[in-house]
């Protein structure tokens, strides 16, 4: 008993430490994890869990996922799954995260065994990759979508050809599943299968098993063929021929010059450095050498392979990274086996299955090799917190889920025109692909707003924490006219009013007003970080490697976490005197050119204590709150606060709408004029009174 929970003590701290990583980037996030990525996946997932069987009365479901044959395997699994517990798509793409790594630690576990039974050797190994992470660009453990699920079935594939008794057996549908995994599961089977060649011609001069071999390539061209068959009949939208264009260059080996810059690109990569002409090289060269000296001539036939595709690959395609996961991990269990051979060797035992004396010359390089390789588990664990601090704070929007689905269900009958780049994200809102009267701005058009505008809603975004960049919906003042702010009580004496995170480019058209007063119009300008709201988004215990996150590591010259900074922008101020009790104000924009405005208003009383403060929030604040505190005039004229969806070259420019609902970065709007003009004066308002 005590020797079997020894044996799993190593997986069951590579659980902990992966899960927690999971549960410490998920902890009160708001909304999915990485949404822009994510929300493709949880989209399948939602349709796979309302549609398992593809079909509804011998009809094509409308709005069928863009999916491809080579990666359909992951969002119908969860998706059936997801129906079978009863649980959204998206909690189900959550789950999906532990229940991913506990297979990986499964498949790891065997692998490892295979590998060397030592317990030092599972002991390193696991130890190690608790703390492999990857990279945005490759994808890694931190990131379980069909990519993870790829390396998973390409190691087990490994054990199944090269560790097991049943190889043909178990390995044609493992084959098979990679193939429907994902798009790189044509080359890990290449991958997979060349070794198995070489290793079976060359090392054990066994030709007699390639028979074997030719089954399992031609149930995976016989898939292949099928893939294609049903694209040509448009019974899938891609094949995997379809699904890799996006994977071309189209430069190819047209040009040497562009082939010697490709790979120039890949080899520069830090992530390529570091292992074959960085401070790694040493430990990878020492871990090849101890693999091929104690007969473990697999992993670097495999590694071999994976760095030579690594290198052609890079010419035929501009995301050749993507291509660099499967030689990382290959890389990580190669080093795992060189420290843990290492360790023996410098206290004189011998590791197992290995008799021979060290060579002087490595003896001499025994320490400067214990150090690279504490160097190396140091180095994980930062780029562990490092991705998961960034993997958390990655692409937030804060939306009022609930609230927005009662807000459609409550109106049935409504036409609703969704403005967003995430429409994945909404489709994998269970109801809403179902829905016939939900269209995104690119399914409907103008006339279909203009002419039905009571039947009509907008919904439209402005994501306040996504990007540093905004972009969406934001208030608007027109040429001439003016932004009221009402329901002040301002008592004489002396004000402050600011515009925070405002987004305007053309602050000099403003000018401050009380009536035909003129209170100001020299705006001062600071410096405004916009952070991150980060209370309750951690949990209450954190794992060590998760300290000091905004402070920099010894050897690393930047923190994990930069104080949750989205981006850097201007605030501008005014401060003012009021001469007598006012109940409103007004911006008037003095220039023929519209004022785009989002981010909030505040005005505070300088002379209290307390600093007596108004506020209207555009971002966040309810429509109801925004409404009664804020108004557009113009001409004479009182308009409610109008709104624009600011899209270039989109046809639904000019279009305004005023605010009737708001869910955080979320907001529903209503149709209010097609045009600027339609609320255009012909001439500017009466200018302000400058004495």
């Amino acid at each position: 008993m005590r020797k079997n929970i020894l044996t799993l003590s190593p997986l069951l701290f590579f659980l902990l430490v992966q899960s927690y990583s999971f549960f410490f980037m998920w902890y009160n996030h708001p909304g999915p994890l990485g949404l822009d990525d994510a929300s493709w996946y949880i989209s399948a997932i939602t349709f796979f869990k309302e549609h398992p069987l593809f079909f509804i009365n011998g009809q094509p479901v409308p709005d069928e996922p863009s999916f491809n044959i080579n990666k359909i395997l992951h969002p119908y699994i969860f998706g059936v799954l997801a129906q079978a517990l009863g649980i959204s798509g998206e909690k189900m793409f959550e789950y999906n995260f532990y229940i991913g790594i506990t297979l990986m630690g499964i498949v790891l576990f065997t692998l490892f065994r295979k590998i060397d039974s030592s317990q030092l050797f599972l002991t390193t190994a696991f130890i190690l990759f608790a703390f492999y992470s990857g990279n945005g660009y490759y994808h890694g453990f931190f990131w379980v979508v069909p990519s993870f699920y790829a390396i998973l079935l390409f190691l087990t594939l490994i054990i199944i050809l090269f560790y097991s008794r049943h190889s043909y057996l178990y390995g044609l549908p493992v084959i098979l599943l990679l193939l429907l995994t994902h798009s790189t599961g044509i080359y890990l089977v290449s991958l997979v299968l060349t070794a198995f060649f070489i290793h079976e011609t060359l090392i054990r001069k066994n030709p007699a098993r390639l028979k074997g071999l030719a089954l399992l390539s031609l149930s995976g061209i016989t898939l292949f063929a099928a893939g294609e068959y049903l694209y040509s009949i448009d019974a899938i939208p891609f094949s995997f021929i379809s699904s890799f264009h996006k994977y071309s260059n189209n430069a190819g080996f047209t040009n040497p010059q562009n082939v010697l810059s490709a790979i120039s690109d890949t080899v520069k990569r830090y992530s390529f450095t570091k292992y074959f002409y960085g401070i790694f090289t040493p430990l990878l060269i020492y871990s090849i050498y101890r693999l091929i000296k104690n007969g473990h001539s697999i992993l670097p036939i495999l590694f071999v392979l994976a760095f030579t595709g690594q290198i052609a690959s890079s010419p035929l395609t501009e995301h050749s990274i993507r291509f660099f996961y499967p030689l990382e991990i290959l890389i990580w269990i190669m080093l795992a086996y060189g420290i843990s051979q290492l360790l023996p060797a410098m206290f004189n035992k011998k590791p197992e299955k290995n008799t021979d004396k060290t060579p002087v010359s490595l003896k001499i390089l025994q320490w400067p090799l214990l150090c690279l390789s504490l160097l190396l588990f140091y180095d994980a664990a930062h780029l562990k917190a490092d991705r998961d601090y960034t993997f958390k704070f990655y692409r937030l929007k804060f939306f009022d889920n609930e609230g927005f689905l009662n807000y459609l269900e409550r109106r049935p009958d409504k036409n609703v025109v969704i403005f967003t780049d995430l429409q994945d994200y909404y489709k994998s809102i269970e109801g809403i692909r179902q829905n016939p009267n939900i269209r995104f701005s690119w399914q409907a058009s103008p006339s279909d707003i203009v002419g039905a505008p009571e039947r009509t809603i907008i919904i439209g975004e402005n994501r306040k924490y996504y990007s540093e960049k905004r972009k969406g919906f934001s208030g608007i003042v027109l040429p001439y006219g003016s932004l009221i702010l009402k329901q002040l009580t301002l008592k004489p004496g002396s004000y402050r009013l600011e515009l925070v995170d405002s987004g305007i480019g053309n602050i000099g058209a403003l000018q401050l007003l009380s009536g035909k007063q003129l209170l100001g119009s020299s705006w001062q300008k600071e410096l405004h970080r916009v952070k991150i709201p980060e209370e309750n988004m951690y949990p209450a215990v954190l794992m060590p490697w998760y300290w000091f996150a905004e402070h920099n590591w010894p050897l690393y010259s930047r923190p994990h976490h930069n104080s949750g900074i989205v981006r850097e922008t201007e605030n501008f101020w005014l401060e003012l005197t009021i001469d007598k009790p006012t109940n409103e104000l007004r911006l008037y924009n003095s220039t023929n050119t519209p004022v785009h405005i989002h981010g909030m208003i505040r005005i505070i009383n300088l002379e209290q204590a307390k600093n007596n403060t108004w506020i209207v929030d555009l971002d966040w604040g309810t429509a109801k709150d925004i409404n009664k505190k804020a108004a557009f005039t113009l001409n004479g004229n009182t308009h409610p606060l109008l709104w624009e969806a600011r899209q270039e070259g989109s046809e639904y420019t000019d279009m305004l709408f005023t605010l009737e609902h708001s869910f955080k970065d979320v907001k529903a709007f209503r149709f209010y004029a097609e045009k600027h003009s339609d609320v255009q004066p012909s001439k500017p308002e009466e200018a302000a009174d400058r004495n």
